[in-house]
């Protein structure tokens, strides 16, 4: 089994590209599904959230409202730091606990742990590879203004807060250029999901690395 971290910056179009592996047989771990689970109303870091960033982040129905949660921390950069220490480590337990479960029942899959922040949250030690969707910074700029009507100061603003994708390619194993059209964005996740299920044989035949003991996770 071989576990790949999927990552890219906001409006990169990482989504799609999580799509494609998962159409071609791949098991997707997805970190933002893990974090919005893990904030739902009635849960322990709901109520930390709550408390720290106050009522009005809730939507009617007593839900945190990410998008008004965004917008607090995105103007703050200790503040979003703090959220995601409250959030990170949770996530990172409950991917181990799906890829423990993952390697019992499909010890030959190829699992795409699709993270956001896979840099930037230290989640690298938890992968054997790394692949890196790039676009350029226009692209990702007119994409959240088309998909998400962002105003074009509040685009960059979200771009300005995560690692500029040139520092992701630097430690990338694979690149998934989605500035291409859609059936070359797709050739290029197919060719990529085949060099990963050789890496897996090639991960198996190795002792596991430090830190990462497979009959243990």
């Amino acid at each position: 089994m071989i576990v790949a971290g999927l990552t890219g910056g906001i409006g990169s179009g990482k989504s799609t590209v999580s799509r494609f592996f998962q159409e071609m047989g791949a098991e997707i771990i997805d970190a933002d599904e893990i974090a919005h689970w893990t904030i739902r109303r009635g849960s322990p870091v709901h109520r930390r959230v709550v408390e720290r960033f106050g009522t009005q982040i809730l939507n009617p129905e007593g839900e945190i409202d990410r998008k008004r949660l965004g917008r607090i921390v995105f103007d703050d950069p200790a503040a979003r730091q703090e959220l995601n220490q409250m959030i990170h480590p949770l996530v990172f337990e409950e991917a181990r606990r799906r890829v423990a479960d993952i390697r019992k029942r499909s010890p030959d899959a190829v699992v795409i742990f699709d993270v956001p922040l896979l840099i930037e949250s230290g989640a690298l030690r938890e992968v054997d590879s790394v692949i890196v969707v790039w676009v350029d910074r226009e692209t990702q700029i007119r994409r959240l203004v088309e998909r998400d009507r962002f105003t074009e100061k509040e685009a960059r603003k979200r771009l300005d807060a995560q690692l500029p994708l040139a520092e992701k390619l630097a430690l990338a194993n694979h690149v998934v250029d989605t500035s291409r059209p859609l059936p070359e964005v797709r050739s290029q996740v197919e060719r990529i999901f085949g060099d990963l299920k050789q890496e897996g044989k090639e991960v198996r035949a190795k002792p596991p690395r430090a830190g990462r003991d497979p009959d243990a996770e």
